[in-house]
């Protein structure tokens, strides 16, 4: 059956240099061909038709390793139609293009359904978020947690990938939760009941010493002392408290701070610049306050904080000529 994920992709990521619709005439010409035929006319003729033979051997199940290697040869369009198949295309080549080949056979095999471990992590490996958007989108099987790991992190930057991300079944609980701050209303207070759901037995101490200074600076106003304080606590650099807590709704600072067992009243005091225009947001500040208890406060928070760690700087990566490894 066709991958219909990865037709999508090769039209809406490839540059469009061909003819996007073929007159209907030559389409029925192409019906009559057979694969003889279409094997002598597949190397000689335009992109736009050996796009239309590609895309009708895929959908007749008649693609096989012959007639794909030709279409490879072609590095136009065709050949994308046929790496985000994967149909007729040896393993060993398509680790090969995922690891060392253009940017556009990268992006279309990562449409591919059911890639290998290694092919994955290849892909990821490139540091391209087109590529990171259709693997979570088009892989049909449990990704690997470490891929999963990957595109979480590469998710607290990227809200289109976090809502692909929280589309799929595999994705982790503490995954799920690092993401808060990309979740729709409803996916929120999914979330929140999960944080309590998965800490029911968690013992909770409260570190009075700490509480008393949270409050104090809260009670005077004095923001700098609060996120000195939080920082502290959660011992990370300033430019990542200010990431995490500055979210728009205010939910991820009240999260914060109900796991440090501040009071309520003083949470929504601390809270106020973001509820003028977020007051009542499903799964903000208030159900936050109503719906989560400290311990479960906390683990969000730390999930969050988890997964917030920036990643190394991708590497700019050199086009090297590479020899088309196929046989």
């Amino acid at each position: 059956m066709t991958n219909a994920a990865s037709m999508d992709f090769v039209a809406k990521h490839t540059a469009p240099k061909f003819v996007a619709h073929e007159p209907s005439s030559e389409s029925s010409a192409l019906d009559t061909l057979n694969i003889d035929d279409i094997l002598r006319l597949l190397p000689h003729t335009s992109e736009a038709v050996a796009c239309l033979c590609a895309e009708k051997l895929v959908r007749g199940s008649l693609m096989n390793q012959r007639l794909a290697d030709i279409l490879l040869r072609r590095r136009d369009r065709s050949s994308l139609i046929v790496l985000s198949e994967g149909i007729g295309v040896s393993p060993f080549l398509l680790a090969h293009l995922a690891k060392a080949g253009s940017v556009d056979e990268a992006r279309a095999i990562a449409a591919c359904p059911n890639l290998s471990v290694d092919i994955l992590t290849y892909l990821v490996a490139r540091h391209d978020p087109i590529i990171d958007r259709t693997i979570t989108e088009c892989s049909g099987e449990p990704l690997p947690d470490a891929i999963l790991e990957i595109l979480a992190k590469r998710a607290f930057t990227d809200a289109r990938l976090a809502r692909l991300l929280f589309s799929r079944t595999d994705l982790k609980a503490a995954h799920r939760a690092s993401l808060f701050a990309h979740a729709s209303s409803r996916e929120r207070i999914s979330i929140l009941n999960l944080a309590n759901a998965s800490v029911t037995t968690r013992p909770h101490a409260i570190d009075q010493d700490r509480l008393s200074a949270l409050c104090s600076a809260i009670e005077a106003g004095d923001a700098s002392a609060l996120t000195q304080l939080l920082a502290d606590a959660l011992k990370v650099p300033f430019n990542l408290l200010y990431t995490v807590l500055g979210e728009a709704s205010g939910a991820t600072l009240a999260l914060t701070l109900k796991g440090m067992d501040v009071p309520a009243a003083l949470i929504r005091r601390a809270c106020r610049w973001a509820k003028s225009s977020h007051a009542g947001m499903p799964g903000g500040v208030e159900d936050v306050l109503e719906s989560v208890t400290p311990s479960a406060a906390l683990w969000l928070a730390s999930a969050i904080l988890s997964i917030a760690q920036t990643e190394e700087p991708a590497q700019r990566s050199t086009t090297v000529a590479t020899e088309r490894l196929i046989a």
